[in-house]
């Protein structure tokens, strides 16, 4: 085994497909024990190959056809996933116990734990620490150094494989089978017996997380950090077994107590009528039994705005609010989320590229097709004098807020300002002034979104200001407004680049977008189930774009 997983570390290649019927073998009869050891060689196995990490830069080259075959041979091997699971629900009551002892009672637990099923099958390695624990019986110094939660959580990951498992499942999930992982796993009570207890002991209140003070939002303390590893392959896991192309409401309602569906549904029923007092606050915050959506929520608030887990657990929310089910986006814009979104983003306390982005995307989700939360980003707005600053700074950020901008607009023009809108008592306004706003710098939208757009540097936030610009075209053809939009990409622009650049760039890179989409298939399913447009609208008013561009470049 240590023979084999040198040579995959020196060659990822080493193990071909003239050799999958000997690993399936070799994993259809190994123990647990050895199962779990030999998942170091499995993570090296599916590790993601050079064409494919080069893929996310020019995404139309890359096909998946090899790792596609290596995540169907795994899930070919007999109870696979039941065997992950086992294993880490093993690893995790380990770390339980081990938490739960003191000095009185240390070697008695220890004893206990050795010669315990779920120890013998975790594949976990503890040699030197009895020893070491039972020094600490004598040693009251010893004993306060070691017997806690962030020494016991650190040692276990060290001497098991909890990390290659965590990172196995999460490429699984990530898979063209993942809705067969994700329900498979749903099935045998993955998320009861792993998933949330898991979390729980990876960010033990006892644990450290990060701070500005110490800096632990680098990235090079991140890739260096063990414990820190292991929690961002749980974070992969949750937002991947959150994704999919449908609203998945059965599996994601095990993400909520059943304390916080009731008082949602009692919430939802009084249609929103929050006072100024509540729109910033949690009003789930009483319940005494929190979900798990709500740890990762109350999670988010502790860590600083620019760390790398503030980074995973928006993603985990986004994931999970991603099909744009209403008493979700409810919960969570209701939760605080919403009004600490915008604060984060208008008062510049964000200032890490990653971060900026995933904070427009989940703040999109919160409020996609949703009257009472687009309702409530307006109140929070409003409140704080912040409706122009949203905006200046979605228009300074165009790249990052795309799809912030894409949602409202979607929501704006689906929903329609008419059935959107709730008059004010205090007001002969009929519209939100944030769909005001937002409306009226639509040309500007357009025209800076085209202009982000280099044909050199093609990546998945060139193909999704694609997506937006096609989408703001869709709906200004609808409303008699497509010329009048094309042709704002005349006018003097913002860069200091000639027009003519920028329209042939806009035209290269909508035939790589087209490229793209030819071959990437599922992602026509996923842009027509996000955008609630069907995907030859896309292709017609590229088409349509493509002929005013081709004429006004013959000129």
């Amino acid at each position: 085994m240590t023979i084999l997983e040198a040579l995959l570390a020196v060659n990822p290649n080493a193990i071909s497909s003239n050799l999958y019927s000997l690993v399936h073998d070799i994993l259809r009869n190994l123990s647990r024990k050895y199962f779990s050891r030999f998942s170091r060689i499995i993570a090296l196995m599916i590790l993601e190959p050079t064409d494919k990490i080069a893929g996310k830069e020019f995404p139309f080259q890359f096909s998946e056809s090899k790792i596609t075959k290596m995540h169907n041979f795994l899930l070919s091997v007999p109870k696979f996933l039941e065997n992950c699971t086992i294993i880490l629900e093993y690893l995790q009551q380990i770390m339980t116990s081990l938490i739960s002892c003191n000095p009185t009672n240390m070697e008695k637990n220890l004893t206990d734990l050795t010669e315990s099923n779920a120890f013998r099958e975790s594949g976990l390695s503890l040699s030197g620490l009895r020893s070491l624990l039972q020094q600490s019986h004598f040693s009251e110094a010893m004993a306060s150094e070691i017997l806690t939660p962030k020494w016991i959580t650190k040692i276990v990951i060290k001497k098991s494989n909890i990390t290659e498992i965590l990172f196995i499942l999460s490429n699984l999930l990530s898979s063209k089978r993942k809705v067969d992982v994700q329900d498979k796993l749903i099935q045998i009570g993955f998320f009861e017996k792993v998933l949330s207890p898991l979390f729980d002991i990876l960010f033990h209140s006892s644990l450290e997380l990060d701070s500005p003070e110490n800096q632990s939002y680098d990235d090079d303390y991140f890739c260096n950090n063990p414990l820190i590893t292991t929690r961002i392959q749980l974070l992969r896991i949750i937002i991947n077994i959150c994704d999919r192309d449908s609203s998945n409401i059965a599996n994601k309602n095990l993400f909520l107590s059943t304390e916080e569906i009731n008082l949602l549904e009692e919430f939802t029923r009084k249609e929103n009528n929050l006072n100024d007092d509540m729109i910033t606050k949690n009003i789930f915050e009483d319940v005494k039994e929190k979900g798990f959506l709500h740890k990762i929520i109350l999670l988010f608030e502790k860590v600083h705005p620019n760390s790398t887990f503030s980074f995973w657990l928006a993603s985990c929310i986004e994931s999970f609010l991603r099909g744009f089910y209403t008493p979700h986006q409810i919960f969570v814009a209701n939760t605080g989320m919403l009004y600490r979104l915008v604060k984060q983003i208008v008062t510049n306390e964000i200032t890490r590229f990653n971060n900026i982005q995933i904070s427009y995307d989940l703040l999109g989700e919160i409020i996609k097709f949703n009257k009472p939360n687009i309702i409530l980003l307006e109140k929070i707005c409003v409140k704080f004098n912040w409706v122009d600053k949203l905006s200046k700074h979605s228009l300074c950020n165009v790249v990052d807020s795309n799809v912030f901008f894409r949602s409202l607009w979607l929501s704006l023009e689906r929903l329609k300002y008419d059935v959107m809108t709730q008059r004010r008592e205090d007001s002969q306004e009929s519209y939100p002034k944030i769909c005001e706003v937002f409306k009226r710098d639509s040309l500007q939208w357009f025209a800076l979104l085209v202009e982000t757009m280099e044909p050199t540097l093609i990546s998945q936030d060139n193909i999704c200001c694609v997506n937006t610009s096609l989408i703001m075209a869709i709906f200004a053809e609808e409303n008699d407004n497509l010329e009048k939009y094309l042709e704002s990409l005349l006018t003097i622009n913002s860069k200091g680049k000639a027009n003519q650049e920028i329209l042939e760039n806009y035209r290269n890179v909508l035939l790589i977008w087209h490229k793209y989409y030819i071959l990437k298939t599922k992602d026509c399913f996923s842009l027509q189930y996000t955008c609630t447009l069907p995907f030859y609208r896309f292709v017609q008013m590229k088409e349509k774009i493509q002929k005013f561009l081709d004429k006004h470049l013959q000129k």
